[in-house]
């Protein structure tokens, strides 16, 4: 399997709205908010977070990952990518090339995490 199949599928896969609720997702949302924002990291690429209510001006993903002061960080940060306007899925962390770059070579997840 290439790696375009392999991230087709998983971009096919986080697309599927969820068979359950998301209560899970919406309770993370409501014990991080913060002043007018959140403060959540989340590794999960899919967009189930917008889902919830939560405003998509409050969602940065990678390879867009703000470097800031964490104590002031009132965002949701996908940290391994989010699926949405992504659709090639060129950006999303899956393989260990990905990883590399992200906290090796291009050090975006590792600035940010820093």
């Amino acid at each position: 399997m290439g790696i375009r199949a392999v991230r087709r599928t998983v971009i096919e896969r986080l697309s599927v709205p969820p068979g359950g609720e998301l209560s899970v997702r919406k309770a993370l949302i409501d014990l991080s908010r913060i002043d007018e924002g959140v403060r959540l990291i989340a590794t999960n690429s899919d967009d189930w977070f917008v889902e919830t209510g939560l405003d998509k001006e409050l969602v940065d993903a990678s390879p867009m990952v703000p470097v800031q002061n964490p104590y002031s960080c009132s965002r949701l940060v996908h940290l391994l990518g989010r699926i949405t306007g992504n659709r090639a899925g060129a950006n999303l962390v899956l393989m260990a090339a990905d990883f590399g770059r992200a906290y090796f070579t291009e050090r975006r997840a590792a600035r940010f995490l820093t």
